[in-house]
């Protein structure tokens, strides 16, 4: 249940508009989502988890702290990526 990353043109035009990012990803177990936490945390990255009803049912989505720019928060997000990680860089 995870979400795919955006494409490179959609965060080019993030960074150009001066738009806030973060990076997010859902899952449908609690676990896996308190085990994405710990491992951001872990790369010195804070997060939050919130429970949201989907058309799907209940996930648990993961998000960041806010991020100046896209740029930024895809750094970040492929520090995650070297240890198996996926996620996507979302607009604030």
């Amino acid at each position: 249940d995870l979400h795919s990353f955006p494409t490179r043109r959609s965060s080019d035009l993030w960074i150009k508009s001066g738009k806030k990012a973060a990076i997010q990803a859902g899952y449908a177990e609690k676990e896996r989502a308190l085990s994405l936490q710990r491992k951001m945390k872990a790369a010195g990255i804070d997060s939050t988890i919130t429970e949201v009803m989907t058309d799907k049912g209940k996930v648990y989505r993961v998000k960041s702290g806010a991020y100046k720019n896209a740029y930024d928060a895809e750094r970040d997000l492929n520090k995650l990526r070297v240890h198996g990680i996926a996620g996507q860089v979302t607009n604030e």
